[in-house]
């Protein structure tokens, strides 16, 4: 951001009396920054325009620089970005995991993991471990993030998926040395808007499916190779599609809407879940959403596995205890609604379980393990 850039060198600071200054705001918020090199590298990626700077540093810039000097007049959407990283262990491995990590029960949850929480992958995140007993595992990483654009955010998650995944495979080593960490769902929970009118709800849907604004030929892991010219080539294409599909009212027929008109906007697709609280005493909360994907891609991670056994010829092999009534039990759970749930919270869950096409790998995965019993019997 040559804001950034322009409103330090207007000062005559250098990058340390801006260190310094950033710390002592922070210490007036009742927040710790983290060490003075990687302070100084992220302001010069900032300040070069590679990234973009969360919230929090946004308002501690607003703070030691004139307030929405740095913004050059431009309204910024500010995000809550929670990833949720997906690895298969098995029943033996995660119960070892638990037992190393500490890990206490989670009866609250949907599907009664166990829960801690973990190293984070950056020192701007928080992270939480999800370790469910038939042997699922799940990194819940929170970033307070804010774009400048569409384009901006899918390039960030493009390239955070990368290395979180690896990140996440590095995490379980020591406990789980075959583990490899699939795959990451993203929920984008809204918490400043950047659009109005039409380009709202388009926004909307755009950021539940980001990778319509990437090439084909974008390869998650680019992360490796971090050259400035290419990512500055690939957000300029990003961002004329993200104003052609903005002025043409983008939609999609995989994009389900769950949003209450008054209350609430909010989408599901394949690539994850977005959701803004217009009216926060009538709208979802935050939790509700995080629990409900968390119990789905638990869920959907061990379908997977189980049928990716079936794929390779193999009878799926389970203790009893997680076997097919288990499973069946998940699925109730799942898709049957409760006597005081509420409209909202079944749309919300109807729409997020449709777009995952979790029920039919549940179905599938339930008669495997019933098939397989009944061979042993």
């Amino acid at each position: 951001m040559t804001q950034l850039r322009d409103a330090r060198v207007r000062r005559g600071w250098s990058q340390s009396e801006l260190i310094a200054r950033l710390r002592s705001a922070a210490r007036a918020a009742g927040r710790e920054l983290p060490a003075d090199g990687t302070l100084r590298s992220m302001i010069s990626r900032w300040e070069a325009g590679h990234h973009e700077p969360s919230a929090l540093y946004r308002q501690l810039f607003d703070a030691v620089y004139e307030a929405g000097e740095t913004t050059g007049g431009h309204t910024a959407a500010a995000v809550r970005s929670h990833q949720f990283i997906v690895v298969w262990l098995g029943a033996v491995s995660a119960q070892k995991l638990a037992v190393a990590h500490g890990m206490t029960l989670d009866t609250a949850a949907w599907t009664e993991p166990y829960r801690c929480q973990s190293a984070s992958p950056t020192s701007e995140c928080a992270c939480n471990l999800h370790v469910w007993p038939h042997g699922v595992a799940i990194f819940h990483v929170v970033d307070e993030c804010s774009f400048s654009s569409l384009a901006a955010l899918a390039i960030w998650r493009q390239h955070a998926y990368g290395e979180r995944l690896k990140w996440a495979t590095t995490q379980l080593q020591p406990s789980a040395p075959k583990a490899r960490a699939s795959y990451i769902l993203s929920l984008y929970w809204l918490t400043e808007s950047a659009w109005s009118g039409d380009d709202y709800e388009t926004a909307m849907r755009i950021m539940c499916m980001p990778p319509v604004l990437l090439s084909r030929d974008d390869d998650d892991d680019s992360s490796d190779a971090d050259d400035g010219d290419d990512r500055a080539h690939q957000h300029a294409e990003a961002r004329l599609t993200e104003n052609t599909l903005l002025a043409t009212k983008w939609d999609h027929p995989d994009v389900r809407s769950f949003g209450v008109a008054g209350t609430s906007s909010g989408y599901a697709s394949w690539s994850g879940v977005v959701y803004h609280a217009q009216s926060a005493s009538r709208a979802l909360s935050e939790d509700e959403l995080v629990d409900l994907e968390l119990a789905i891609q638990s869920a959907w991670a061990y379908c997977a596995h189980l049928n990716g056994e079936l794929e390779q010829g193999r009878d799926p092999l389970v203790p009893d205890q997680w076997g097919w009534r288990y499973l069946r039990a998940v699925r109730s759970r799942l898709i049957n609604p409760r006597a005081r749930e509420s409209g909202q919270h079944r749309s919300m869950r109807e729409a997020i379980l449709e777009t995952s096409v979790l029920v039919d790998q549940l179905d599938q995965a339930i008669e495997a393990l019933r098939d397989t019993a009944m061979m042993q019997s």
